[in-house]
């Protein structure tokens, strides 16, 4: 049950109903609750086994750690090993295909006896958020007694479960101390940022999709000129299907009452690869930073490994901490994504560029905003190579596809209308958004109860009905 199917339309009817009618704020958490156990369960029912466990888990793990009689060393050995077993689970689901394969090739072995396990959907999400929501207990971010159903309540979250975004357990659970009657102006305004993640999908990323699919799956007997739109396509095509995801959660999060965190921020304007991080997949970003970098950063060893270089170089000693984090970050980056080498390979480029970016920064001169223009070209580039990468089914794709474009290859030249409309729209839409509100993204709310509003709503509704394409779709955030 997909957000843009019309049975999660009556689905999100019948909830907003069954909340309306409940006065009572705790059953109406259970409501939600069991609502968001139906939604993944609808999906498979097997997969719920598995994320019943993963709560369990947090729910026991998350006792002992909020219980203030263990000591700081029976408490990090629990956090420890229940960090652990949460990623053993995620390691069977989604790696051990990809490792013992990697292994019987490196040993010369047949590895067709390696089970072939179905990926269960959204479970690299709700497992970092028990992860997150472990280390806040540990660090001590969440004091007193939290109940099992809301702790279910806020790993499952239907709207955020299978996609994200990921969100700060103590922004999840201030708000469960408040009441969330339904009310119209929620409606409102959720309905509205539904519609803006809708058109992003269904109008744009599933047209794009088309074409980008078709060129990736044989990029040799295709022209440079169709393998490079190819490359400019994609990245449009994940930014709207991906924040198109987010737009929608968000959107369906606020109709029951709820705030969910914003996952894009125009990133495609961004001056730097370290400032498309902080615009791209935000939340996946702030989990890195908050719960590896900068455990790694303010550790022991590398306290030492600062100390002992502050000695011979006070500025290499400052940036040594971050580069060792960006070092082993980054390549988890991209081992998050997927188990294949293309997305560690991903992973690496950015801790590449994150580490050049750090050494400019340290010692290099004051930038020129005068020169944000070529620095903004500059990024894109960066970021159309490292799609290329992300996108590839192997390596040999990406070697076939930039030795295409590179060389300009004769081949079927497929020029994509739909990609010659969309791609600089969409820019437009982002440089008059970055204009609009100094630099920050944000949603247009219409104030629907003057008719001319109404009139508006109702034509952009229309048009995405007879624009949107109606063949299959999925959200490509689902495999990961």
């Amino acid at each position: 049950m997909s957000f843009q199917t019309i049975p999660f339309f009556a689905f999100l009817i019948v909830l907003i109903f069954v909340l309306a009618v409940t006065k009572n704020e705790k059953i109406r958490q259970i409501e939600l609750l069991l609502a968001s156990f139906l939604f993944y369960g609808i999906w498979d029912w097997r997969f719920l086994g598995l994320l019943f466990l993963c709560i369990g888990i947090t729910h026991i793990s998350g006792r002992i750690l909020s219980n203030s009689k263990n000591g700081e060393e029976s408490q990090k050995t629990v956090l420890s090993i229940s960090i652990v077993l949460l990623l053993i689970i995620l390691g069977i689901f989604k790696y051990l295909k990809f490792f013992v394969s990697g292994l019987c090739n490196v040993l010369g072995l047949h590895d067709s006896f390696t089970l072939n396990f179905v990926l269960p959907i959204g479970i690299s999400f709700y497992i970092f958020t028990c992860v997150g929501y472990l280390i806040d207990i540990y660090r001590g971010e969440l004091t007193g007694p939290i109940s099992l159903y809301q702790e279910a309540l806020y790993i499952a979250f239907f709207p955020k479960i299978l996609q994200g975004p990921f969100q700060k357990a103590s922004d999840f659970f201030k708000q469960l101390k408040e009441k969330h009657p339904i009310t119209i102006d929620n409606i409102s305004s959720g309905i509205q940022i539904f519609l803006f993640g809708l058109i992003k999908k269904l109008v744009i990323a599933d047209r794009l999709g088309l074409f980008v699919d078709n060129v990736y799956m044989n990029p040799s007997v295709y022209s440079g000129a169709t393998l490079l739109l190819a490359a400019l396509t994609y990245p449009m095509q994940l930014y709207c299907d991906f924040s198109g995801y987010s737009d929608m959660a968000v959107g369906v999060a606020r109709m029951i009452g709820y705030e969910l965190p914003q996952n894009f921020n125009i990133p495609f304007l961004s001056k730097n690869v370290a400032e498309y991080w902080r615009r791209w997949h935000m939340s996946l970003n702030i989990w890195f930073r908050d719960y590896l970098f900068y455990s790694l950063i303010r550790s022991n060893w590398v306290n030492d490994l600062r100390k002992k270089a502050k000695g011979r170089s006070k500025k290499f000693a400052k940036m040594l901490a971050p580069l060792i984090g960006m070092i082993i970050v980054w390549p988890l980056v991209g081992l998050w994504h997927g188990a294949s080498w293309n997305y560690i390979l991903y992973g690496c480029l950015y801790g590449l560029l994150m580490i050049v970016g750090l050494i400019g920064d340290t010692y290099g001169n004051k930038k020129n905003s005068k020169m944000d223009i070529l620095r903004i070209i500059r990024t894109w580039i960066v970021t159309l190579f490292a799609l290329i990468i992300f996108r590839a089914q192997d390596i040999s794709t990406i070697g076939i596809i930039l030795k295409g474009i590179f060389t300009w290859q004769r081949g079927i030249s497929y020029i994509y209308t739909w990609s010659l409309i969309f791609v600089p729209v969409v820019m437009l839409i982002c440089i008059f958004a970055y204009e609009k509100n100094s630099g920050e993204g944000f949603y247009i709310q219409l104030d629907l109860g003057l008719f001319r509003n109404k009139v508006i709503f109702c034509t952009v509704s229309m048009l995405t009905i007879i624009l949107m394409y109606v063949g299959e779709n999925y959200f490509m955030y689902f495999q990961f």
